[in-house]
């Protein structure tokens, strides 16, 4: 604002309390316009309605699942994975084997309306090694992105006999798009009534860039001396691996991370067992109760009583297992 010299003069004992309260005010105008036009980086504990096109409806489906914050979603990994790396001929596509080919579309997109509610589209599209029929029930709008004339990539299962092979509702995209449905090792999630894979895959994808992956717990030398992944790249490999090399690595780091968790947690059991005092048994003879059976014990089965009582002298808990064979004589050693 311009002001009058006069103005400004008069003002000059109040500068320094009028400036505070103007960076005041420019920092609370400045934090209501990040928090509409922005959003903070996403942690582990948020819920997954953090991400986009998760409204409350999908968080529920989600929690079917057991996936309430964006952690519980990047741990659920796949049931199992579909390899779409390999583009086979037309010709080489077997009946019932769902596979990628490459092909150019030869017809435009025909649809007719077989009844109300019930669309048809056919097309037609060949390689050099043969030509496919494609039909799409109820898919208008996706089946008129076939140009005439142009290549795509094409996934699914051809059906049909001697009289001639038909492929029902395939998925596709352009050679020069970035690899979602064909070409790469495609994720299949577990999933529920409502929720579909391409919906989970969409938000594995987007909290991966958002929130990024769980955080690193393997010590870098127990990684080196192991040949074990990083946990950035094992997350993000096991949701979208490269290659089968890539996701071998991954499963490979998240078992031998559970596994690690695991004997961790055994080992700080059994150091605050060390830590724990109890009364030792002082005078703890075996031979007067060992004389008065009407059978002589056996050399295992005096060796393991000559441990549990080497443990009761310690002082400390003891954690036993005593096992053998049936008939062996366990009851008399405990």
């Amino acid at each position: 604002l311009e002001r009058g010299e006069d103005d400004a003069a008069d003002d000059a004992p109040h500068t320094g309390a009028r400036l505070e309260t103007r960076i005041s005010l420019i920092s609370t105008v400045c934090a209501m316009v990040i928090s509409k036009g922005g959003r903070h980086m996403a942690q582990l504990t948020d819920g997954v309605q953090y991400l986009k096109g998760i409204g409350p409806a999908k968080a529920k489906l989600f929690e079917a699942l057991g996936i309430r914050t964006i952690g519980d979603l990047l741990y659920h990994y796949p049931r199992t994975y579909e390899d779409r790396t390999k583009l086979v001929p037309i010709a080489s596509l077997e009946v019932g084997q769902p596979a990628c080919f490459r092909a150019m579309v030869m017809t435009s997109p025909r649809t007719s309306l077989i009844r109300k509610g019930l669309e048809l589209t056919k097309v037609t599209v060949a390689d050099h090694s043969a030509r496919l029929n494609i039909t799409f029930f109820n898919q208008k709008h996706t089946a008129e992105r076939l140009e005439y004339g142009k290549e795509y990539i094409f996934y699914g299962a051809v059906s049909g006999d001697f009289i001639g092979y038909n492929m029902t509702n395939p998925v596709f995209e352009t050679p020069g798009e970035k690899p979602l449905v064909t070409r790469r090792i495609l994720p299949v999630y577990p999933l529920t009534a409502g929720l579909t894979n391409k919906a989970v895959s969409k938000a594995v994808l987007q909290a991966l860039e958002s929130c990024g992956t769980p955080p690193e717990i393997l010590p870098q030398e127990v990684r080196t001396q192991y040949g074990i992944l990083p946990a950035d790249k094992a997350y993000r490999a096991i949701h979208q691996p490269q290659d089968a090399e890539e996701l071998d690595g991954a499963r490979r780091r998240l078992v031998f991370e559970e596994f690690f968790v695991f004997s961790a947690g055994l080992s700080l059991m059994r150091a605050r067992r060390t830590v724990q005092q109890v009364g030792a048994y002082e005078n703890l003879e075996l031979e007067p109760f060992c004389a008065g059976l009407p059978f002589s014990l056996t050399g295992a089965q005096r060796r393991a009583m000559e441990e549990i009582a080497g443990d009761l002298r310690r002082g400390v808990p003891m954690n036993r297992l005593l096992q053998g064979d049936v008939g062996s004589g366990k009851t008399v050693v405990a």
